[in-house]
C-alpha cells in the first residue's frame, strides 16, 4: 500500500493496492484494489455516526519446503 503518490504517470494512487493475479485463468492479470467504505446499519441506536474504510483482501501466507532424499542439514543451509 502506498501511502503517496510516489509516481503520478505510472497511475500509482493513495491508499490502493496494485497486485497481480496468479491463479491459473487469471494468471499474470494485473488489478487494482481500492478501499471500500463501511458503516454501521442506521437502525443501531448510536451517539455518533462513523465509516470506516477497509481493503476486501484476506492475508495468505504460503510456505513450501523443498527435501532432497538422503541429504545432510548442513548441506541444506
Amino acid at each position: 500500500m502506498t501511502l503517496r503518490n510516489p509516481h503520478p504517470s505510472d497511475g500509482f494512487e493513495k491508499n490502493v493496492i496494485h497486485t497481480e493475479i496468479t491463479t491459473e485463468q487469471y494468471a499474470t492479470k494485473q488489478v487494482v484494489i481500492p478501499k471500500i467504505p463501511l458503516s454501521p446499519p442506521e437502525d443501531e441506536q448510536s451517539q455518533f455516526k462513523f465509516i470506516w474504510k477497509q481493503f476486501p483482501i484476506r492475508l495468505y501466507f504460503v510456505m513450501t519446503i523443498n527435501k532432497m532424499h538422503y541429504q545432510m542439514l548442513d548441506y541444506i543451509l
